[in-house]
């Protein structure tokens, strides 16, 4: 069984390969993780960005929609259910 890295450690590698700041031996002579490996590494992160922005999305809508609520309910406009939502 290979070597394990930790996520922390992956997400330098591949940051370092984003940024084009080194070569790929540089980056190879430093970490000693093999090219095909940082390339995986390189694959996942770029196919996962988008999720990044998906979920801070999702974040604001759900922050929007709380705030709504509070305002809402401090204006006498609903009244909670017994689920807990608003009805």
């Amino acid at each position: 069984m290979g070597q394990q890295y930790s996520t922390a450690y992956k997400a330098r590698i591949v940051q370092e390969l984003l940024r084009e700041e080194k070569t790929m031996g540089q980056i190879a002579a430093e970490s000693g993780v093999h090219p095909n490996q940082r390339g995986r590494w390189k694959a996942i992160a770029i196919q996962g960005l988008p999720s990044l922005f998906d979920r801070r999305d999702a974040t604001i809508d759900l922050k929007a929609a709380h705030e709504q609520q509070i305002t809402d309910l401090l204006c006498g406009n609903r009244t909670p259910d017994h689920a807990g939502g608003l009805a």
